[in-house]
């Protein structure tokens, strides 16, 4: 049962470090993981979090524990598979990673950068039809219309330009 828990508390340190979150030794909650991390020595624990900040297995190798070194290899091939999975936006890629809370993590961080990238897109879309309407509007030279513009810097700027045409024309 001992190794169990052990095993359970590994994999969770494994998803707090590989999601990147910083796990301060008081939010801790498992007693379990809590002895865990304090069981390795401190050339481990550094041996470890420069092999997955670095994402270079090699200082795995430098992990005195067994376990310890196993599951620093996994987390690193991890953050390496997850890195291009949420780079090239593909989620089959994350079938790669060796947990399934690791798979179900990239899964979701590439939902979250698809979104965001969809509602980019739709800003991106309505600020052009705005400065598409102004540029129309300019060019019709009737400033009554610049009240069509939602946007008041926008209707401002609409007035301004085409008084300024007016007045260059002259």
């Amino acid at each position: 049962m001992k190794d169990f828990k052990n095993c359970i508390a590994l994999t969770m340190l494994s998803a707090a470090i590989l999601s990147g979150c910083q796990v301060a030794s008081q939010e801790i909650k498992s007693d379990a993981l809590q002895n865990q991390v304090q069981k390795y020595n401190l050339a481990d624990q550094a041996a470890y979090q420069g092999a997955v900040e670095l994402k270079d297995v090699s200082y795995c190798k430098r992990i005195q524990d067994k376990q310890y070194k196993k599951t620093c290899a996994m987390d690193v091939q991890d953050r390496i598979a997850l890195a291009a999975a949420v780079s090239k936006s593909d989620s089959s890629l994350c079938a790669k990673l060796g947990l399934k809370v690791n798979q179900e993590a990239c899964r979701i961080t590439i939902e979250v950068q698809q979104q965001q990238a969809q509602l980019k897109t739709r800003k991106n879309a309505e600020i052009k039809a705005m400065y598409d309407q102004l540029n129309s509007i300019v060019e019709s030279r009737d400033a009554n219309h610049c009240k069509d513009l939602q946007d008041a810097n926008l209707a401002q700027t609409c007035e301004q330009t085409i008084a300024a045409n007016k007045t260059a024309a002259k």
